[in-house]
């Protein structure tokens, strides 16, 4: 490196004086929590860059190298003086009077100064002209000084003088200690000082040297004196208002007349006073301080006093201490305000913590003493918002099974709505979250955290949340959550405290839970054993059912337990009961497949909803309910014989506990039901073995299917039940009525075509008919509104049908597959009957024949003729009746003789069984006389008949006579009477026509005549 010639003997020295204000500059830094460190440390930053550069300009080889060194000194130039003031200022206490505004123009003149400097070859303002030196020194040769170069020097030189000014004062006024202090600064300044001005002032020829850095030296042995033998850095004087402008108290001191005297900066922060207020009226100036005022006239007992909130809330303690002079007169008092902020703080935390401890200890108390479970909740809520002072307190409980959260007491404005509050499947709740977390999670803004749903936080005013997992022994219990209304930032206490309430919380919910569990299952137990003992006492099913019902809600209080039974595709409600009225009724009806218990019906499964609000399988007509439920299903093997229905509020709600409970209760059930059915089976067999033999008995010992029908019909009725009972005779394509048990009089219908309703399909298909609901078969004939349901049965022999047995019932007797094999085995008999009375009818007809002709002889028809008119008198019947007379048959009988003369009775016979019908009746009445007895017959379709009969023995008359005229043998004379027309009696119907037909003799014979109700002619 090449230096510039005989430039080492001069730099040498100076890097030791540099090496030296460095060292001291750099113990300065490192001791900068000191007062006026930092400044001292750059003072000798400043004396050390001015000396290095001026190293520089020594050793630099060329000029140009020299002029940038000089340059470059200026910045320990103009920066010496400034610091030297600013140091002088801090030193002596008077460091106040350096503003923001008067530091910064401090520093503009040498900023200035270096930047004129820099770029001196413009303006010529600080040197006009430079050289080397003649001699060969390495020094730089200013030829002539610019004019902005004495200002500079006039400005430091102001600067130093003022700081020495500083020092000599403070020496007058310090201790002694500080003097010698003093006194080391004061020769540390005027050194340099001095022998820069010998350098600028007098002729001394210097050949270029500033002997200014080398005086460094001096400064720098004087500056390491203060340093390490008078504790410079570490033990500086401090004036009386830096004192008081430094102390931490607001100090505020008044005269007399209550006007402003001096102020320290801590008071003008508190009281927030940016003026000058010195020499002011203080009771309008500090109106904060309105309560002090009074008590500055003497001495007075402190004062606490406190302002602001939230945060800027604090408390000052104010002492007031009066000021006298030397006749002791009042001449002003000092206010000295100690903040109490941190004091304060700390006793009401400490309130605080003893209030949470008591709260905790209250947690424990609770979990102890509440028997009730939701009472124990309530109480664990509102503790837990006290605890931290909350605007809101939530304890919600986690469902393992559905995984989610179950609102069960709140602290705060939601205290009675939240138990209610539901979640959407689906929305991800802050209980979720901080259970799968496993720790606590502390939200600033729930609307702007990734824990909970959005739509979750909108329902709520909670702003920032605190939320604590509810876990014992590793179970998931719920969560806690401490709610503020506003922005909350959560506090390391704040967690601890409210971590330890969790644990104890869960503690509490974990021991009431098992508490719980042991308690429910004792009562479940006892249920079960309850059950049991009822169930041994009955064998009636329906009895079985209610007894098991009002077991279950007397024992749990639940607000609905039900058993339902499956008919075909529904469920009807058998028993029901709870503690409230859910508006079902026994009898009620809904489809397999249909809510909770129709889809436990059709899976054969149970089904437990924790929420009923939020299950797909609940189902009210009205949509009520809240809460939870449980469908059991009563299986025998696969048969499915019924379903227990639970369900319950949200104040006793139904746990996963008693599914396994229902679940014993319902195998119970179906062991008891299974075991009454048996019985009511064997009893209902016995009952139909007594009701068939007597059935049987009837049917032996009597051949008058009127007194049969009768007493089956009766016997139907009174022993099953049975709403309408009835039976119908096949006569042709026509079902007559037989007998009936239960129909009102004008409901029963007599005559019913085989092509018509349910029994005509009875009898067309020989089959037996059942319909559960005759509102959906369109055949129907209506007889009754209330009818549900129908079993026809038909009567058979040989695969004959004689007739029907017809059963009808309301919805309080429904007819079932049951009730079709027991009408079924009372058919046969039933049939018999039938047949066996026809036999008899059929043998009796024997004795009541005449052997010649066929038909009835006359103890027959006065037999039928007795019985039809009672027969159409009772149901109102038309009956009519035709008397025959062969015209001239004893001429005959001369004529031809005895035999000729029965060949034309068997003749006139066969016209009668060939034109009459088969429900009439023809008899000979007596010799060669006849009768017909026409049921259901006019007198008008009676004289047709009569006619048509006489012309058929007309035509086989051998005589082709003129029409009308009489034939012996073989005309016939025929009379007609009707009933009720010509009378009400068999005499007097019999009468009329026997009249009638000796009339239509006398009027010529071979005609026929009808009576008239008004003749009353004596017989022949």
């Amino acid at each position: 490196m090449n230096i510039y010639p005989g430039s080492l003997p001069f730099a040498l020295p100076l890097l030791a004086i540099a090496g030296l204000t460095a060292g001291i500059s750099i113990y300065a830094f490192r001791h900068q929590r000191q007062p006026g460190a930092i400044i001292f440390g750059w003072l000798t930053a400043a004396m050390t860059a001015w000396n290095f550069f001026y190293i520089f300009e020594l050793i630099a080889p060329t000029l140009s190298g020299k002029i940038l060194a000089g340059k470059l000194e200026y910045i320990g130039i103009t920066a010496t003086p400034v610091l030297w003031l600013i140091f002088a200022l801090n030193y002596t206490g008077h460091l106040d009077w350096l503003t923001p505004i008067k530091r910064n123009a401090l520093f503009a003149l040498p900023t200035l100064t270096f930047g004129l400097t820099l770029t001196n070859e413009l303006h010529h303002l600080i040197y006009i002209g430079t050289g080397l030196d003649p001699q060969g020194y390495p020094t730089l040769i200013i030829l002539e000084y610019g004019i902005w170069f004495w200002v500079h020097v006039a400005f430091s030189y102001s600067l130093i003088i003022a700081g020495v000014v500083l020092y000599l004062i403070a020496y007058f006024q310090t201790q002694r200690i500080f003097r010698q202090q003093m006194i080391v600064m004061v020769f540390g300044s005027i050194v340099p000082l001095s022998v820069n001005a010998a350098r600028l002032f007098t002729p001394i020829p210097l050949h270029g040297f500033d002997l200014t850095p080398f005086t460094f030296a001096f400064s720098g042995i004087l500056l390491s004196i203060g340093l390490f033998r008078f504790n410079l850095i570490d033990m500086l004087p401090i004036a009386a208002p830096l004192v008081m402008d430094n102390l931490r108290d607001a100090v505020i001191v008044v005269d007399a007349h209550k006007r402003i005297v001096n102020i320290n900066s801590a008071a003008r922060i508190w009281l927030n006073i940016v003026d000058d207020v010195i020499g002011r009226d203080a009771c309008k100036e500090l109106t904060l301080l309105e309560p002090v005022w009074e008590k500055c006239k003497a001495d007075a007992p402190s004062i606490l006093l406190d302002f602001g909130e939230g945060d800027q809330h604090r408390w000052f303690d104010i002492a007031i201490s009066s000021m006298q002079d030397a006749k002791k007169n009042l001449i002003g008092c000092v206010i000295i305000a100690r903040d109490t902020t941190r004091e304060q703080e700390l006793l009401a935390s400490q309130r605080r913590y003893t209030h949470q401890m008591e709260i905790l200890n209250s947690i424990t108390v609770a979990s102890l003493e509440t028997s009730s479970f939701p009472e124990m909740l309530q109480i664990l809520a509102d503790r837990l918002g006290e605890l931290l002072e909350a605007d809101g307190a939530f304890l919600t409980l986690w469902d393992e099974m559905e995984k989610k959260a179950i609102p069960a007491a709140a602290y705060g404005e939601l205290r009675e709505t939240y138990p209610t509050i539901k979640f959407s499947p689906g929305e991800k709740t802050l209980t979720e979250s901080v259970l799968s977390a496993g720790h606590t999670l502390a939200i600033n803004d729930v609307f702007n955290s990734p824990h909970m749903s959005p739509k979750i936080a909108a329902r709520f005013p909670s702003r920032s949340i605190l939320a604590l997992p509810l876990i014992s022994h590793e179970k998931k219990l719920g969560a806690a959550l401490i709610s503020f209304n506003q922005h909350h930032p959560f506090t390391e206490q704040e967690i601890a405290i409210g971590e330890q309430a969790a644990a104890q919380i869960a503690v509490a919910l974990s021991k009431s839970q098992l508490l719980d569990s042991i308690s429910h299952r004792i009562v479940q137990l006892g249920l079960l054993d309850v059950v049991s003992r009822q169930m041994t006492e009955s064998l009636d099913e329906k009895e079985i059912f209610e007894r098991t019902v009002q077991a279950i809600v007397s024992v749990f209080g639940y607000e609905e337990a039900a058993i339902l039974q499956p008919i075909g595709n529904e469920l009807e409600l058998i028993a029901v009961g709870g503690t409230v009225n859910m508006g079902f009724r026994p009898g009620f009806r809904q489809n397999v497949g249909q809510g909770i218990v129709g889809h436990v019906a059709e899976t054969q499964r149970y089904h437990y909803a924790s929420d009923i609000t939020n299950d797909p399988y609940y189902y009210h007509p009205d949509k009520l309910g809240v809460g939870s439920a449980l469908g059991t299903p009563i299986l025998y093997g696969s048969q499915l014989l019924g379903v227990i229905y639970i369900q319950s509020g949200l104040s006793n709600p139904i746990f996963q506990e008693d599914i396994l409970t229902m679940q014993t209760l319902a195998s119970h059930l179906a062991i008891s039901i299974q075991k009454a059915r048996i019985y009511a089976e064997a009893r209902d067999n016995l009952t139909s073995m007594t009701t068939l033999q007597s059935v049987t008995e009837t049917v032996t010992s009597s051949l008058e299917l009127d007194n049969i029908f009768k007493t089956v019909v009766q016997l139907l009725k009174e022993t099953y039940g049975y709403t309408y009972v009835s039976i119908y005779m096949l006569e042709d394509s026509i079902l007559r009525f037989g007998a009936q048990a239960g129909y009102p009089e004008e409901l029963i219908i007599y005559e019913i075509p085989i092509n018509m309703g349910i029994t005509g399909r009875t009898v067309r298909t020989k089959q037996v008919q059942f319909i559960p609901n005759v509102k959906s078969d369109p055949t129907f004939l209506v007889a009754s509104y209330e009818v549900e349901s129908e079993i026809c049965v038909p009567l058979l022999k040989n695969d004959n049908v004689l007739g029907v047995l017809n059963i009808e019932s309301t919805t309080s007797r429904p007819l079932t597959e049951k009730d079709i094999a027991l009408l079924t085995s009372f058919a046969s008999p039933v049939a018999m009957a039938i047949d066996n009375a026809r036999l008899h009818a059929k043998i009796t007809s024997f004795a009541l024949t005449d052997g010649m002709t066929g038909l009835f002889n006359r103890r027959a028809f006065d037999q039928i003729f007795e019985t039809e008119i009672a027969r159409a008198a009772r149901y109102e019947h038309l009956l009519s009746l035709i008397i025959i007379d062969m015209d001239s048959f004893k001429e005959y009988n001369d004529s031809y003789g005895h035999p000729a003369g029965d060949e034309r009775i068997k003749a006139i016979a066969g016209i009668l069984l060939e034109d009459v019908r088969n429900p009439d009746i023809a008899a000979r009445y007596g010799g060669e006389e006849f009768a017909i007895i026409l049921p259901h017959t006019t007198k008008a379709g009676a004289i047709m008949l009569a006619e048509r009969l006489r012309e058929s023995a007309e035509a086989q008359s051998p005589e082709k006579n003129t029409p009308g005229a009489v034939s012996s043998g073989y005309t016939i004379s025929l009379g007609v009477a009707s009933f009720p027309e010509d009378g009400t009696t068999s005499e007097e119907i019999l009468l009329a026509a026997d009249n009638a037909e000796l009339t239509a003799k006398r009027l010529g014979k071979n005609r026929v005549y009808a009576a008239k109700t008004s003749e009353n002619l004596p017989s022949e």
